[in-house]
């Protein structure tokens, strides 16, 4: 059971002990000579629940540390991505470009030899 402990201030609003520790409101000292009693807290019990409560603080800490830390590695990871994306997508036109120039030299190198075959046939026709 978690159990919360509350301080009057003089202004007769009721806050909780972590809310004045935040705002520097009040000491560990101040506070335990004017602490309210809720459930079956009592002085000896108030380090114990600080302790716990600390260390449940730093834990909710580091697991928001951690969520935070989670959600800028997606958002780089989905950044990396789209410039992946970018790279291949601005490349393929240049490879496609480079294929067809190879392919047409290709054309033109076999069309060559093709001729000078034709040549080479007639010249040993004429030989014969």
């Amino acid at each position: 059971m978690k159990q919360k402990i509350f301080m009057h201030l003089s202004n007769g609003e009721t806050i909780s002990f972590w809310k004045c520790l935040l705002l520097g409101e009040v000491t560990l000292r101040k506070f335990s000579l004017n602490m309210i009693y809720m459930g079956a807290i009592i002085f000896g019990d108030l380090e114990k629940v600080m302790k716990q409560s600390l260390m449940e603080l730093a834990m909710q800490e580091q697991v928001r540390e951690r969520q935070e830390m989670e959600k800028k590695m997606q958002k780089l990871i989905k950044t990396m991505d789209h410039f992946k994306r970018a790279k291949r997508e601005e490349a393929a036109p240049l490879i496609e470009a480079t294929f067809q120039r190879c392919l047409a030299e290709e054309k033109l190198r076999h069309e060559h030899e093709q001729q000078l075959e034709v040549e080479l046939s007639r010249e040993r026709q004429k030989e014969i």
